[in-house]
């Protein structure tokens, strides 16, 4: 799934990646001439795409703000190198959000956050209820990486550039992203819990305003998709809950 609904607890996080899952299974989301994406041409297409994420999100820009390191020093390229690479992922998405196919899974982005906001709002998981609600969620996936960009420029920041090779460079940027990633996520999560501060809701704004691009408005079709994953998601974890304790499933 594209987004990535950091919720409450753990168990409904899982839900929430498990609905991503399912709403793309339930929605029939398929690629018949790529059926063989677990074997050897999927392998390969990983690895095109790995070595293309590393090109486009690191090379590129390590090397374009290495014009102003002779005249700015360190600590300018670095800042110049983490602008650039926003500005590569923001474009990346409204492009990619241009062709037909993308538009239509970012619409079942958009009907996912609608499902979960109506069911964290305790409301009735029916089309015109989750209708009401925004495409835009505090917890997406979307957001997640927009700090990750974002923080990186710290991060990167406190790494010297001068006198050390292009190879060394871009190998510090890949080893720290496991580390800033880690630092996002918990970020993401304390946004969502002291999301009522008016200040953490100028903070994550950002977050919400680039989720335009990655959502799209449902139409009612999308939306009975979202709802019956959710639903399926919230049955499993009731009947993995039922089972932990000892009783029967719960096949509601």
């Amino acid at each position: 799934g594209y987004s990535a609904t950091f919720c409450r607890t753990p168990k409904s996080y899982v839900s929430d990646r498990r609905n991503v899952g399912e709403t793309i299974k339930n929605a029939e989301i398929t690629v018949p001439e790529r059926r063989d994406i677990c074997g050897l041409s999927g392998v390969r297409a990983c690895d095109a795409l790995t070595i293309q994420i590393i090109l486009i999100f690191f090379v590129a820009p390590l090397a374009l703000s290495g014009l102003v390191h002779g005249s700015g020093g360190d600590l300018t390229a670095n800042v110049v190198e983490g602008g650039i690479r926003l500005a590569v992922f923001v474009a990346y998405i409204g492009l990619i959000g241009t062709f037909g196919e993308i538009r239509r899974v970012f619409a079942y982005h958009g009907a996912e956050h609608k499902a979960i906001s109506a069911h964290e709002a305790q409301r009735p998981l029916t089309p015109e209820e989750v209708d009401r609600f925004s495409t835009a969620h505090t917890r997406c996936g979307t957001t997640f990486i927009l700090i990750v960009v974002v923080i990186s420029i710290v991060f990167f920041g406190f790494i010297p550039r001068t006198g050390v090779p292009l190879p060394v460079l871009i190998l510090s940027r890949i080893a720290l992203i496991p580390v800033i990633a880690a630092v996002a996520y918990e970020l993401v999560r304390l946004g969502a819990r002291y999301y009522g501060n008016p200040v953490v809701r100028a903070i994550y704004a950002p977050g919400l305003w680039l989720q335009a691009l990655t959502t799209r408005p449902p139409d009612r079709s999308m939306l009975e998709v979202s709802i019956a994953s959710l639903e399926s998601c919230l049955a499993s974890d009731r009947a993995d809950a039922m089972a932990a304790s000892g009783g029967p499933p719960d096949r509601a």
